[in-house]
């Protein structure tokens, strides 16, 4: 009971002494954030104090910084005041402006009345415009012992730290609520909405689909943001960026089951420094799902570079010029300074434009008191520097940076790379002149200065910078006895003397030198036994080609247009269809065309090479180029084998001759008249340009591997086309042949014959008149053997027999000559069957032919043929990929019966298989009493777009295979026209499961694999899916089925 006595007496004692009591709290402290170069009023930290029973004076509030910033990279810091929790209204009461950086502070002084209520307090900083970035600046919790008042208080309560401020340059920044829409900013449903993170409004994404980007930024380095997911459960939600608003590439994706959003606002960041974000769009895209997502406060700072630029050199150093070079770093620009003397090295300051000025007696911008100004601002890697002071030192810095050129602002990497050098107490020579240039030689000659004695060095095939020479150098003009080496640069002493005082010039003639091969001339100057800097001037200059080297086109052009000598200018000049070689590694433009004796010729891909003369050559290689003959002749010694088909477009009377490997030509003819062409080609190309009714008449028979028709038609003018691979010749008087197509199989049978010949022609295109036809056979076939052509008119859907013909001999060879076919015998299937006997048989359940092939379209064609059908319900056709009907698919269709009495033709196309390989058909026969009689296998070997088939594109789905399937399928579609292409995936009762296709397609045929997955990569249950394929406008639908 006394201790309870003596406990209330305390307390009322603290009450009469404490008659008002203040409480310190920060309900709403500041969080992570970014900190713009240049931006006022940056809140650090905030807190309340609220008072009770009565008023008080604040006098001092204690405060602490902490960071990597320092202490110049802040113009202030600054306490303000406000009654409500309104910092926008608020006002200043101190501010401190020096001693800013990192530790204690103290805002004194104050006598600040704070009467009974709520009062809000923010420490705030004013950022420099050259900072850092990602320096760091925060100001952690204060306590009642950090806040003093004039009067004797309670003071209780507490506060927590405020957040990281990272200072950047900002060049994109959008908190939502000023001017809307804010400018640079495209939308596509989003708009702002409540809650926000800051201000009156956030951006809100909802539904799926919602998006918004911002303009192009140049260099990026974060993208920082607040997001929330407000009330959605299910979302996807992305950082994209694109070069061309069209095609979006994730960044970043968060959604509700990985990478989630909080239910307040919190601090996001992604990093974008990495190249592949230069000169792009970022996008904020509601992907899918119901989230209702909000993001504020958004900020895309200016990247940093990250490598600095190196090797800084000197040449062409006289006594009051020199040129500076660099190698660059990372980023797409760099600056230079020079200041006089050998100078220790200094940052730039960030944030701050710098003028350049390359004439030394009238400088750019300093760098603060430095004595370093600015020679060079911009995407180049060397100047050249006048106005100097001969024999003093210089030394030149070189940096990288990035420029904001939204924000006009500058980010300049520290630790510039240096060097010094030392002008000269003459002027050297101002150029080397190149003459007499030869295959083997040139002469080099100079102007010189009495005083002055010249160290000329030679170097072979690749440039460097060369040292600086020390010593003497014995020198020589004979490249196989070459002088002194300058260290083991590889360049080698061919001059080391004065000039001719008569003339004040120098001369020096190279022997021995290499063909098509580029040399780097030095030259140093020497005087009072002291080398110059830096060298004094240099040139290049390849030498001649030779006959005797490679030679490999460079572009399209004339095959005699080379390079030719310009003697005033001492250099070659023109534009040349060559370049040459001495080795087939070193290159250099060609001063001779190709002939017989050149090493080899190169054809390179997609250059057309045209002749104006007759030429001739020893090697050829092609890769994928043309030759245009014209009206002349190419001949070819020998051909390399390794490379491509030898391609000619041929337009005229000329032939082209080869000694070697001729079947493998590829001619292009182009022209309505030509006298001869070579015996045997690869391809032969029918390209008339102008008109797709113009055509060539054929001057002599001709065997070939390939015929393709690009425009016009062949008239065959009374000579044999013969197909070397195929079995087959085409002859005719008159007829002219357009986009005549033929393909040889032997994987086909028609009428079911045990005994039928397995040999197939597939044949397409237009003829204008009849035409003769010789198919050849294996020599076992006797010459009593008779044999039945059946041909197959796509149009007529039926076979019909065109006739029988005895088989003919020639040598070893059989064969049989079928007359007066026309163009409807052109657009079929050609087959043969060699036993009358068997053909007139009927099989079981009286079906009469069972065929599988591949039609035109390059889609699989199953036919039957029935004599009559009795009591028959239908068909069905099921596929496999082996011989084992159990494991066969049913292909899902029933195809009723006729149940005639006359012969009766069925066709079905499976479009569902487009991928090559061996697939197995059956054909199951079912009466009206369920009981099913199975035909097959037929075996078909596919391959799509075989032998030069145009396999058109149809628009849609063109195949789900398989289907059903387990685990994935693969979903074939086809676009007309370039289109936003989308394909969703419903279950039976309708619902969204996945868009697994989202995306902008050009014209073409694609293949997507599915992996019956929904939108969060889970496992689809079994049962019926609907395919919704939208192409542009059009919507197309089909069926899918999971099994087990």
């Amino acid at each position: 009971m006394k201790k309870l006595f003596t406990g209330i007496f305390f307390l009322l004692i603290s009450i009469l002494v404490y008659a008002a009591s203040a409480e310190l709290s920060s309900p709403n402290q500041i969080g992570d954030a970014v900190a713009n170069a240049g931006l006022t009023k940056k809140r650090l930290f905030t807190f309340q104090l609220k008072m009770t029973a009565g008023s008080g004076t604040l006098t001092d509030v204690t405060f602490s910084t902490s960071g990597s910033y320092t202490a110049n990279e802040l113009n202030k810091l600054e306490l303000y005041y406000n009654t409500a929790n309104t910092f926008t209204s608020a006002t200043s009461i101190k501010s401190l402006t020096s001693n800013l950086g990192t530790g204690s502070h103290i805002f004194s002084g104050l006598n600040k009345a704070l009467g009974n209520g709520n009062h809000y307090f923010w420490i705030t900083a004013d950022i420099a415009q050259s900072i850092i970035p990602n320096h760091t600046i925060s100001v952690p919790a204060i306590s009642t012992t950090d806040i003093t008042f004039s009067e004797t208080f309670y003071k209780g309560g507490s506060t927590i730290a405020g957040g990281t401020q990272y200072l950047e340059y900002v060049v994109v920044t959008e908190n939502f609520d000023g001017t809307w829409p804010p400018s640079g900013w495209t939308f596509n449903g989003a708009n702002r909405s409540s809650p926000a993170y800051s201000g009156a409004y956030s951006l809100e994404f909802q539904p799926a689909g919602d998006y918004a980007y911002t303009r192009k930024v140049n260099t990026p380095g974060l993208i920082t943001f607040f997001a929330m997911v407000n009330t959605g459960s299910q979302y996807s939600f992305k950082i994209q960026c694109s070069t061309d608003t069209t095609n979006w590439t994730d960044i970043t994706t968060y959604s509700d089951e990985s990478n989630s959003l909080t239910k307040s606002f919190k601090f996001y960041s992604v990093d974008v420094h990495a190249a592949t974000y230069t000169n792009v769009y970022f996008r904020f895209y509601l992907a899918s799902g119901n989230g209702d997502i909000h993001i504020d406060d958004v900020n895309i700072t200016l990247r940093s570079p990250n490598t600095q630029a190196s090797n800084v050199t000197f040449s062409e150093v006289g006594p009051s010029r020199f040129t500076v070079s660099c190698t660059a770093g990372s980023a797409a620009q760099r600056i230079m300074f020079m200041a006089l003397g050998e100078a220790d090295p200094i940052d730039a300051d960030n944030g701050v434009f710098y003028t350049a000025s390359t004439n030394w007696q009238d400088p750019g911008s300093q760098i603060g008191s430095s004595g370093y100004y600015c020679i060079y601002k911009g995407t180049g890697t060397s100047v050249s520097v006048t106005g100097l002071t001969k024999k003093t030192t210089y030394t030149v810095e070189v940096m990288e940076y990035n420029y904001s050129d939204v924000a006009n602002t500058y980010i300049y990497m520290p630790s510039p790379a240096y060097n010094h050098i030392k002008t000269a107490s003459t002027d050297p020579p101002s150029a080397i002149d190149f003459d007499s240039v030869t295959s083997s030689s040139f002469t080099l000659s100079w102007s010189t200065t009495p005083d002055l004695s010249y160290v000329l060095f030679l170097k072979e095939d690749t440039s460097v910078y060369p040292p600086k020479p020390s010593g003497t150098y014995k020198a020589s003009d004979d490249w196989n006895n070459k002088g002194d080496q300058l260290g083991s640069s590889g360049f080698y002493c061919v001059f080391n003397g004065k000039g001719k005082p008569e003339t004040n010039r120098a001369t020096v003639t190279v022997t021995n030198l290499q063909s098509s091969t580029r040399y780097y001339v030095v030259i140093f100057t020497l005087h009072d036994e002291t080398y110059s800097e830096g060298c004094a001037c240099g040139g290049e200059v390849p030498t001649a080609t030779k006959a005797a080297d490679y030679f490999a086109s460079i572009a399209s052009g004339n095959w005699e247009t080379v390079n030719t000598w310009d003697s005033t200018n001492h250099r070659w000049t023109g534009t040349t269809t060559w370049k040459s070689s001495r080795d087939g590694i070193h290159w250099n433009d060609a001063t001779l065309k190709p002939t017989s004796n050149a090493a080899k010729v190169y054809i390179e891909p997609g250059h057309i090479v045209t002749l104006t003369d007759n030429e001739s050559c020893s090697i050829l290689h092609f890769d994928s180029g043309w030759i245009q003959l014209g009206n002349y002749n190419l001949t070819i010694n020998s051909y390399d084998s390794a490379s491509g088909n030898p391609q000619f477009i041929y337009n005229g009377t000329g032939t082209p001759q080869m000694t070697t490997q001729g079947t493998n030509y590829i001619v292009s003819v182009t022209s309505q008249s030509i006298t001869r062409l070579p015996s045997e080609v690869y391809t032969l190309r029918i390209n008339l340009a102008g008109s797709d009714t113009l055509s060539v008449p054929l001057p002599n028979d001709v065997t070939v591997t390939n015929l393709a028709f690009d425009n016009g038609g062949l008239r065959m003018n009374s000579h044999t086309i013969k197909y070397k691979y195929k079995y087959a010749d085409i002859y005719s008087t008159n007829a002219i042949f357009y986009s005549m197509n033929i393909r040889y199989t032997e994987d086909v049978n028609i009428v079911g014959s045990n005994t039928s010949l397995p040999r197939t022609w597939y044949t397409s295109g237009y003829v204008t008149d009849v035409f003769q036809a010789t198919m050849y056979f294996p020599s076992t076939l006797t010459n009593s053997t008779k044999l039945r052509l059946w041909l197959r008119n796509n149009a007529a859907k039926g076979w019909y027999l065109k006739g029988e013909y005895d088989v003919q001999t020639a040598g070893d060879q059989k064969y049989i000559t079928a007359d007066g076919l026309t163009s409807p015998d052109m657009s079929g299937i050609v087959y043969f069957d060699f036993t009358l006997s068997e053909l007139d048989q009927t099989l079981p359940v009286e079906l009469s032919s069972f065929i599988v092939n591949v039609n035109y379209q390059n889609y699989v064609q199953i036919l039957w043929v029935t004599q009559s059908e009795t009591e028959l319900s239908g068909f069905r056709i099921y596929r496999g990929v082996s011989d084992d009907l159990s494991s066969a698919l049913d292909l899902g269709i029933f195809i009723p019966a006729t149940n005639t009495s006359e012969p009766k033709y069925y066709v079905y196309t499976d479009k569902e298989i487009d991928a090559s390989g061996t697939y197995y058909y059956w054909l199951e026969c079912m009466d009206i009493n369920a009981n099913s009689t199975f035909y097959g296998p037929k075996e078909l070997i596919f391959h799509p777009g075989v032998d030069g088939n145009n396999i058109p594109v149809l628009e849609g789905i063109n195949s789900i295979y398989p289907n059903p399937f387990n685990p994935d399928t693969t979903i074939r579609f086809g676009v007309l026209e370039s289109s936003t292409v989308k394909a969703i995936v419903y279950n039976n009762r309708g619902q969204k499961v996945c868009e697994p296709i989202n995306g902008y397609y050009d014209k073409g045929t694609y293949s997507y694999i599915w992996n019956a997955t929904d939108s969060y990569g889970r496992r689809l249950s079994n049962g019926i899916y609907i395919l919704s394929l939208q192409v542009g406008s059009k919507t197309y639908i089909r069926k899918m089925a999971i099994l087990k």
